[in-house]
């Protein structure tokens, strides 16, 4: 509605903001190609009225789109300009985002040394600025990182630290996607009881939220075997580990600034 009513009375700028808002719209809902359009829509209309912070938000978003249909350099590429340009204006929460998506990106193509690169730097920054959901992300993100090169003491520390966050903030969906991250980071170094107590949790936050991720996660729990008692007393020594799942991208920060 807004939309249609700024191109109405020929309201850039409005019909830029408007586009934007539903570029994150289609995002969370998963439908990507609305959300390229509404998004490349807006950057134009931004470019054209120089607002650079408003640009430097909407390449994080396309660079978001880019990693959930799988073109990771393309992600990065879109994800390195939010950051020169968030650089470029002084935004220190911005850059801090725009580098927890780019160690996640380098994360998911394999190159850690990279991903461990940016999200320390992103947490320096947000350690001074002390935004408690920024620092929530940036925790998952090394989270996953550190699981990846079977570091996981520091993993785990990095996902408790984390859901202690969400829980500060509030942020139900962003604490049960914590405890899924968590449980897959157990399943992986064969401690599969802390997995499914980590899954069960998130389930019961998701069950709470009336969210559809709760089916998905009451599935996972159903298919996996319940460990015996010789394995619940287990005390983590690696196993055989499952397939890994690809990703959600939870921790990417949607722009909505």
């Amino acid at each position: 509605s807004a939309l249609r009513a700024a191109q109405r009375i020929d309201d850039r700028i409005g019909q830029a903001y408007s586009h934007r808002s539903l570029s994150c719209v289609f995002i969370e809902l998963g439908q990507l190609a609305d959300a390229e359009r509404h998004s490349r829509a807006a950057l134009d209309l931004f470019d054209e009225a120089g607002n650079l912070v408003a640009m430097a938000a909407l390449r994080l978003n396309l660079g978001i789109i880019a990693e959930r249909r799988g073109a990771l350099h393309e992600g990065v590429r879109h994800t390195e300009r939010a950051y020169e340009l968030y650089r470029a204006i002084g935004q220190r929460l911005g850059q801090a985002t725009a580098l927890n998506n780019l160690g996640w990106l380098h994360g998911r193509l394999g190159d850690h040394k990279a991903a461990l690169d940016h999200c320390r730097r992103a947490l320096a920054i947000l350690e001074r600025l002390g935004d408690r959901k920024a620092l929530a992300a940036i925790s998952d993100s090394l989270g996953a990182v550190y699981s990846d090169t079977s570091e996981r003491e520091r993993a785990w520390a990095c996902y408790r630290r984390g859901i202690l966050l969400c829980r500060k903030t509030g942020d139900r969906f962003a604490e049960a996607s914590t405890y899924v991250s968590l449980g897959d980071c157990h399943d992986r170094t064969g401690n599969p009881t802390r997995a499914q107590r980590a899954w069960r949790r998130a389930l019961t936050i998701l069950d709470d939220l009336d969210h559809d991720g709760a089916a998905d996660l009451r599935r996972r729990l159903q298919a996996t075997p319940v460990p015996d008692r010789d394995r619940a007393n287990a005390t983590g020594a690696p196993g055989l580990a499952r397939a890994r799942r690809r990703p959600t991208s939870r921790r990417f920060r949607v722009s909505h600034r």
